[in-house]
């Protein structure tokens, strides 16, 4: 029996302006009413997924946080906690401002970001911490933890922006590509599939019991492994070849599609 729901967010579970559909809405209520489980599995931070649970779904619920490295339950009780060693984020940063790429270091505090002059005014902001130097990180670093980072850059220093990816591959990091402009970087072993894996081990089942949505390639480790892996229509042919269903898009409501099969009885679960 497939016991829970989990969903990446952008171009999965929201639409193409990040909404949610009145249809999966519901669908998350029908799934939490029939006894199942729900987990929204993204980059997104414990504080920014308990707000969408309660401002835009009107529920509590379970969140693998910053693509698996944090796994917070409905009352943000932790179940699982995995960090990056302060060097890792020392050595994002020196290849960022090296390179001239803007990074983002996330913590379940807030932002930590270096900004050079060629991408100020392009990146929403929320209030970071922003440095410059060296100096500046190691102190923030006293006080916070960084759970994963992002590298981002207008399209018109995309080759350089490469050339810094290269640079990050070479250190023990799980690295992925979720964006034509954006890398992003969690300690190495950490996944969205390594925390939906502790979040159903705290809560009494295995992976094999859980569906779950994506669309891109930090999506891949959890589809793959998953019991029942699922693709949406407009997921990036990677994630198609490792999953093992397809979907309607994020445009079509194709998580509710999927949810209401499973709930009504009409998927067979083998």
């Amino acid at each position: 029996m497939i016991k829970l729901f989990g969903t990446d967010l952008d171009g999965t579970f929201l639409d193409n302006h990040s909404q949610i559909s009145a249809a999966n809405r519901e669908a998350v209520h029908a799934a939490q009413r029939s006894g199942r489980f729900f987990a929204i599995c993204s980059g997104w931070t414990p504080a920014d997924i308990a707000a969408l649970y309660q401002d835009r779904l009107g529920t509590t619920g379970y969140g693998v946080c910053l693509n698996g490295a944090l796994v917070v339950g409905p009352e943000q009780t932790r179940y699982f906690d995995h960090p990056m060693p302060k060097e890792v984020a020392r050595w994002a940063f020196r290849m960022a401002k090296h390179y001239l790429i803007h990074l983002q270091l996330v913590s379940d505090q807030g932002e930590i970001e270096y900004q050079p002059d060629l991408a100020r005014g392009r990146f929403e902001e929320r209030h970071p911490r922003f440095v410059s130097d060296i100096g500046e990180l190691d102190e923030l670093l006293d006080h916070y933890r960084i759970y994963k980072f992002t590298l981002q850059s207008p399209p018109g220093n995309g080759l350089a922006l490469e050339w810094c990816a290269r640079s990050m591959r070479k250190l023990p990091l799980h690295f992925t590509r979720s964006g034509p402009y954006y890398y992003e970087g969690n300690q190495q072993g950490i996944t969205k599939y390594t925390g939906i894996a502790h979040l159903a081990e705290h809560l009494g089942f295995t992976p094999a019991e859980c569906m779950c949505f994506g669309n891109e390639k930090n999506d891949i480790e959890m589809l793959k492994n998953v019991g029942y892996g699922v693709a949406m229509a407009n997921a990036i042919p990677e994630v198609k070849a490792v999953a093992r269903l397809t979907t309607a898009s994020n445009e079509e409501d194709g998580v509710a599609k999927m949810i209401n099969q499973v709930v009504s009885g009409q998927f067979m679960e083998e």
